[in-house]
This record gives C-alpha cells, sequence and structure tokens, in this order.
C-alpha cells in the first residue's frame, strides 16, 4: 500500500508544455530525426533547432518539442525547459 501525494511541480508543468506537441501527424516530425541525429547524441534544444533550420525546416521548435514528448530525445524535465536544455538522442 503507498499513497501518492503528488509529483514536482516543475516536472508537471514541463509535460503539460510538451502535450502541445503531441500530435506527430501535424509537426512533420520524420524530417527531424535525421538531421538531429547528424548533430550528436547530446544536443542542447537551441543546438537542435539549428540543425533543423539548416536542414530546411521552417519552424523548428515544435518538432524539437514533439520529439522530446514522443520519446525520440530525452530532457531533463525537473527542471525548466530551456534554449541551454541538454537533450539526449535515443534513436
Amino acid at each position: 500500500h503507498e499513497v501518492w501525494g503528488g509529483a514536482d511541480a516543475q516536472l508537471l508543468a514541463n509535460v503539460r508544455f510538451l502535450a502541445g506537441y503531441r500530435r506527430a501527424a501535424l509537426l512533420g516530425l520524420g524530417a527531424g530525426v535525421e538531421a538531429i541525429s547528424r548533430a550528436g547524441t547530446v544536443v542542447t534544444i537551441a543546438g537542435a533547432e539549428a540543425a533543423l533550420s539548416g536542414a530546411g525546416v521552417v519552424d523548428p521548435r515544435p518538432v524539437v518539442l514533439g520529439l522530446v514528448w514522443s520519446g525520440r530525445l530525452r530532457a531533463d524535465l525537473q527542471r525548466p525547459l530551456t534554449g541551454e536544455t541538454e537533450l539526449e538522442v535515443l534513436w
């Protein structure tokens, strides 16, 4: 028997925010996978956006956040998400 008292407020805020990017069909995530994987196994949000911009993606932020939501990129959700947040490439 365990009583759950809730989760970390920052974690919940990040999950709520990322949930806005859960519709992969609307974001065109396929284009982002290869461009970010060429950037390395650990990148920042800003670095991933730059890699996508270089690959011709007009609006890279929704693609990056959609990849975080889908689990293809991993971020520490215990901290606020910023351009300097490190992302681990999982594919």
